[in-house]
């Protein structure tokens, strides 16, 4: 589970502004995309990347520090706080976060050239990735934990379901080409997501 941090919301807001772009009958469908990293990784064949011992060590203290001993029941809203911190935690022990608690591209670039070096199709995806979930700001000035790192990870994940490299795509059946098509929809014309 803690590998799926990795591959790592304003939805009113932008529920308005697909208002605008696509009309109110859309919207619903807009408003209901989800990270779902089964069907990404059923449509699109990721790279299978092992975090390393000193990765899983910070994965594990990060959660220990901010999920681990939380009450229960929690909120949706506490609950994506504790997500939004084990993100920044996790990220800025890997320096993925510069002193801003802004990502920091060249780290992350680096990073994935280093771990994808067997998988030279991912190479411009990545970065075209990285380049589009980089270029918005998600820090939180009133939240807990400022970064918007939770934020930053699924946009990550979901830019690179939509750049997946067309030697990688695997989803001919009508839940990937769904998927994708909501995807490039609603979020094409959105960077932020």
């Amino acid at each position: 589970m803690m590998d799926d941090y990795i591959w790592v919301f304003l939805w009113p807001v932008f529920g308005l502004l697909q208002n605008e772009v696509y009309g109110a009958e859309e919207i619903g469908e807009c408003m209901n995309i989800t990270n779902d990293l089964s069907t990404f990784s059923r449509c699109c064949r990721l790279p299978e990347l092992e975090l390393s011992e000193e990765k899983k060590a910070i994965a594990e203290s990060c959660h220990r520090a901010t999920i681990a001993d939380q009450p229960v029941p929690f909120t949706e809203e506490e609950e994506e706080e504790m997500y939004e911190c084990f993100q920044e935690c996790y990220l800025n022990a890997t320096n993925w976060l510069n002193a801003d608690l802004k990502p920091d591209e060249n780290v992350i670039i680096a990073e994935y050239n280093e771990e994808l070096k067997n998988f030279p199709q991912w190479k411009e995806s990545i970065i075209r990735t990285v380049q589009t979930c980089i270029a918005n700001d998600y820090t939180k000035p009133e939240a807990k934990c400022k970064s918007g790192a939770f934020q930053f990870g699924n946009c990550l994940e979901r830019n690179m379901f939509l750049n997946c490299p067309e030697d990688s795509w695997q989803g001919t059946d009508e839940i990937c080409v769904n998927t994708k098509r909501t995807f490039e929809k609603c979020m094409i014309n959105s960077n932020k997501y």
